[in-house]
């Protein structure tokens, strides 16, 4: 099962790669097998003159999902490896996606908590406030009538984040062996944001992170917090 996942994400991404313009480096990283045959053609044309090369890349990130836009952002803060064209393009990348289902996130928050959603809101919103890749945000009221924000983790998100960064790591290996790169290790690139992106999944971690600004800002004026409530918060729930 998990080889399949693989085999159909390679293509996926070989697919989405030929498509932008970047077919190039799959004949360079001699992957060829990763396009059915029908398609195999791309990688023998040139990149479109028309489109700078930062925006080709923007577009191929942002349709590969959560994982590539996570390393993207990552990488835009990273004027020491590349262009500033490039940078600058990859800082406009955005995780904006649209929301999984309410239903969903329900289960997820009586999974995380083991207890029923109305014994810990009196009042949950049924649209999102706001979604991203890895999590979506909801407006809620406890018990006690404090308003609150929940925030849930995507459904399956992790299983695929493992996927492309067991990939990532692959391809990484591939790029030092075959293009030696001078500059940059890739394979350091892919271990470091491995470590990062795993920790943005779990939302403890987030959590945290509030609760120390909050302890450190309390009584400033016109610095503003919010509260965590361990209680109703775990790895998957904020």
């Amino acid at each position: 099962m998990r080889i399949n996942r693989r085999i159909s994400r390679y293509r996926q991404i070989g697919e989405t790669l030929a498509r932008h313009g970047f077919g190039y480096l799959i004949e360079q990283l001699d992957l060829h097998h990763l396009l059915p045959a029908r398609r195999r053609w791309f990688r023998r044309t040139d990149p479109p003159k028309s489109t700078p090369l930062g925006e080709r890349l923007r577009h191929l990130i942002e349709e590969l999902g959560p994982t590539y836009v996570k390393l993207g952002q990552v990488l835009s803060t990273r004027a020491d490896l590349l262009p500033p064209a490039i940078t600058a393009e990859l800082r406009r990348l955005h995780d904006a996606v649209p929301p999984f289902a309410t239903e969903e996130a329900k289960r997820l928050i009586e999974e995380e908590l083991g207890r029923p959603l109305g014994e810990v809101f009196a009042y949950f919103s049924e649209e999102p406030l706001a979604a991203a890749s890895i999590a979506q945000v909801h407006r809620a009221t406890l018990h006690s009538g404090e308003e609150v924000v929940v925030k849930v983790r995507r459904p399956g998100i992790e299983r695929l984040i493992e996927t492309d960064i067991d990939m990532l790591a692959g391809l990484a290996h591939l790029v030092r062996e075959r293009l030696r790169p001078e500059i940059v290790d890739p394979v350091q690139i892919v271990h470091e944001f491995a470590r990062v992106i795993r920790r943005e999944l779990d939302l403890r971690v987030e959590g945290r992170h509030t609760q120390r600004f909050h302890e450190a800002f309390q009584g400033e004026e016109g610095v503003r917090v919010p509260k965590v409530y361990w209680e109703y918060s775990g790895e998957r729930v904020l």
